[in-house]
């Protein structure tokens, strides 16, 4: 051993910062006082002096020393089970645990034990493999052994073993004395039962995914036809492996790889593969992500007077900030996902929670978690990817990231505010769902029946939820969320909109339609007021093809525009790109618009074609619309449950005047814009661009076999077209015979036609 160095010649190491699977030996120390390590593998050298060569003994991963020349055996360090150091007697364990225990440490001291006898013979030479001579060796050391405190003595059948099979002399580490629990031990059983047993797992594994019980007899069915064959032949039987055997065997074979094979990769991955950290953000309102689920609980539908006549479970969205996990925004509706409720969950984020009670406001600042967010992050359904979600984002300066399909983890600060709410709301309401179905027909629980409470008395509970969900310590931020959202804006500024009025203009559907002078026609509806009209056209046909509009000097201008729809169609605003903002332009059918949806709209023109009701007036179509509303009310009562939700989604009874009512006027000035005699300038990206507003083309939904599917349709059609066009046409037939007009001849000698013309009269000719 080199002096002041733990070091001998002939001993090797690997070096994992020059290679991870060279062993270098140590020969020396060279005459330049530095040591001198050779590669097994190679002719390389790696000559460190003893300062380099200390450092590297000391620091993780710099310098191992190893007990073989075998690469995937280089391991100086013996992993010992951290359970074999633990007190069985302790409180907290099982019977089982306990057994366990001290089944190591009986395994432990019996290695140690067989260690000391093997080493002690490899530094005693001249000990013979005899049973006379090892057991008369054992007997000389049998005190030594009891005095470092192991056994006393072992047999000398198993010495001779240890010293064949557990390492060489040099390299007698405890890993090679150690029972190993993993090794197989098929040997104990016949060949046959071992083939059945890989086809038994094979078939477990497989992805046709067939019960426990099934591989087990068809396991039991070829071992009884083996046997009986056997039997004809007067052998020996095969004996037949228990049922727990054989699920511990179909255990023992699970990997990854099996598992993925049985299950899907989804499903693998998510048992096996490390989870990524979840997306980290360094301000509030920095990311935001968007998430609807259906709420765990019943709510009464009630009609115009307040009495129930269905039950339904509502949807609910979530804005929730990642950085401080605070509920940004919460809309519960009987709508499903949809582009409105979206854009009802931003209108809600980017301002004040003025609508709350004033108890929830005074609380702690409750009100206070809101502002424009950077990115929201949602997910792949039919409401996020279309043209209308993208190109309302870009038009407010917000950006989109997509969570990956189906996997949930990826919003998983949204799921956690649902399980949240779940166990703070939902779950204990007396029409909450605290279990799955089958468990509630077990129990005996009907929460269906116990809803006590419509859609608007739920919305007010669920924001007290929300208030004790803010401030409730969170364990992942060690802190309330509310006091994270309040500590993130003390080096950071709050976002927010300039103009919340011009913002809420660009939230809705966005299309491309038709102006003309007089309004804009969409979806059935007319849009239309003369000042207005004018002074768009006024502004936008200038930028219009000449090629779309009438030749005529009098004819009527068209152009071109993009307009926003609301959730309701009782305006539309349309962009006019010379003002940089939008213009709102009010339905001409104000009564029958007020507060009507455009999926209504539709609902009450095809209900009047199909009962062929008059639908030409205003007050015609708001009678159309009380007798569709009426229809609804009917079919919730009547209908079975899947047909009558929804009609209960679609019964939305609206407000008639009675004798009785008070009525409220009141007057503002009007301007085109909406805003107030001073113009408020803002910086919404739409009002800063330079070129015009497009409507996003998202890619096609589907992916790759859409885009295949599509493909072949078009050459279909091109080749139905082109053999159509190869059969000749059929004669068409002639029309009947008409009088031809007479045709006035030529004149050829004016002198002689009038000649004739006073013979035939009787006259001179002049």
């Amino acid at each position: 051993m080199d002096a002041g160095l733990d070091i001998h010649p002939g001993e090797l190491y690997i070096f994992p910062q020059r290679s991870s699977k060279a062993i270098y030996e140590y020969l020396g120390v060279e005459d330049d006082e530095r040591l001198l390590f050779v590669c097994k593998s190679g002719t390389s050298t790696f000559r460190p002096d003893r300062d380099q060569f200390l450092e590297l003994r000391n620091r993780p991963g710099g310098a191992v020393r190893v007990r073989t020349s075998a690469p995937d055996q280089a391991d100086g360090f013996v992993y010992t089970d951290p359970a074999t150091f633990l007190d069985p007697d302790a409180d907290g364990f099982s019977s089982r645990e306990r057994q366990r225990i001290r089944t190591l440490k009986k395994d432990r001291l019996w290695a140690l034990t067989v260690q000391f006898f093997t080493i002690k013979f490899d530094d005693t030479p001249g000990v013979g493999l005899t049973e006379a001579r090892l057991a008369k060796f054992i007997g000389e050391h049998a005190s030594e052994a009891e005095s470092v405190g192991l056994k006393r003595s072992i047999s000398a059948s198993t010495l001779r073993r240890a010293i064949h099979d557990c390492g060489a002399s040099g390299d007698r580490g405890l890993h090679h004395f150690l029972p190993d629990k993993e090794r197989e031990r098929g040997p104990f059983w016949d060949p046959f039962i071992l083939q059945l047993k890989a086809e038994l797992i094979d078939e477990f594994w497989s992805p046709d995914q067939p019960r426990l019980t099934e591989v087990q007899e068809a396991f039991r069915l070829k071992l009884r036809e083996k046997n009986e064959a056997l039997r004809r032949l007067d052998a020996d039987l095969l004996t037949q492996p228990t049922g727990e055997i054989m699920r511990l065997w179909i255990k023992g074979a699970e990997c990854y790889y099996r598992y993925k094979a049985r299950y899907g990769v989804r499903a693998a991955g998510r048992r096996y593969r490390g989870q990524n950290r979840a997306i980290q953000a360094r301000r509030p309102l920095e990311y935001v992500m968007f998430d609807h689920t259906r709420v765990d609980a019943w709510a009464n539908v009630e009609h115009e007077n307040g009495k129930t006549i269905l039950q339904e479970r509502p949807w609910l969205m979530l804005v929730v900030d990642v950085f401080s996990q605070v509920i940004l925004a919460a809309i519960l509706t009987y709508e499903p996902p949809s582009i409105y409720t979206v854009v009802m969950g931003l209108k809600q984020m980017v301002r004040p929670k003025d609508f709350l009670p004033p108890e929830l406001l005074r609380f702690k600042n409750f009100g206070d978690f809101w502002g424009k967010p950077s990115f929201v992050i949602v997910d792949r359904a039919w409401e996020n990817t279309g043209t209308a979600f993208q190109t309302m984002c870009e038009s407010v300066g917000i950006r989109i990231i997509w969570a990956p399909v189906r996997t949930p983890e990826f919003k998983c600060h949204a799921e956690h505010g649902f399980h949240l709410l779940n166990s703070i709301y939902w779950h204990r309401l007396p029409s909450g769902i605290p279990h799955k179905p089958h468990v509630m027909k077990q129990l005996g629980l009907d929460p269906q029946k116990k809803a006590d409470r419509n859609i608007q008395q739920m919305n007010d509970g669920l924001w007290y939820a929300i208030r004790k969900h803010a401030f409730r310590v969170n364990d992942g931020l060690g802190m309330a969320p509310a006091r994270a959202w309040q500590e993130g804006f003390r080096n950071h500024n709050r976002p927010m909109m300039d103009d919340v009025t011009a913002f809420d203009t660009f939230l809705g559907k966005v299309c491309q339609c038709q102006l003309s002078t007089s309004g804009v026609k969409l979806d059935h509806q007319r849009f239309h007021d003369p000042k207005i009209t004018s002074a768009l056209l006024n502004d936008l046909l200038r930028y219009a093809k000449a090629s779309k509009q009438r030749r005529a000097p009098n004819s009527s201008g068209t152009v071109s525009v993009h307009a926003t729809m609301d959730w309701t169609c009782e305006s539309i605003h349309v962009w006019n790109p010379k003002a940089r903002r939008n213009i709102k332009l009010p339905n001409i059918l104000s009564r029958f618009s007020a507060g009507l949806s455009w999926e209504d709209a539709k609902a009450c023109r095809e209900f009047a074609q199909k009962e062929n009701l008059s639908f030409c007036t205003e007050d015609e179509m708001l009678e159309v619309s009380a007798a569709l509303m009426a229809t609804y009310k009917t079919q919730v009562k009547d209908q079975p449950f899947r047909e009558a939700r929804k009609a209960a989604r679609r019964y939305r009874p609206r407000p008639q005047l009675v004798r009785g009512s008070t009525i409220e006027e009141a007057w503002e000035e009007p301007s085109a814009t909406g805003m107030g005699g001073t113009s408020i300038s803002h910086t919404l990206p739409a009002a800063e661009r330079m070129d015009g507003r497009k409507v996003i083309k998202s890619a096609r939904r589907g992916g790759k076999k859409a885009s295949e599917k599509a493909a072949k349709a078009r050459k279909a059609k091109k080749e139905q077209k082109s053999q159509a066009s190869n059969f000749p046409e059929p004669p068409r037939p002639k029309p009947a015979n008409k009088q031809e007009p007479a045709v006035w001849a030529s004149i050829d000698d004016s002198a002689a036609r009038l000649k004739r013309l006073a013979e035939a009269l009787g006259v001179a000719q002049c």
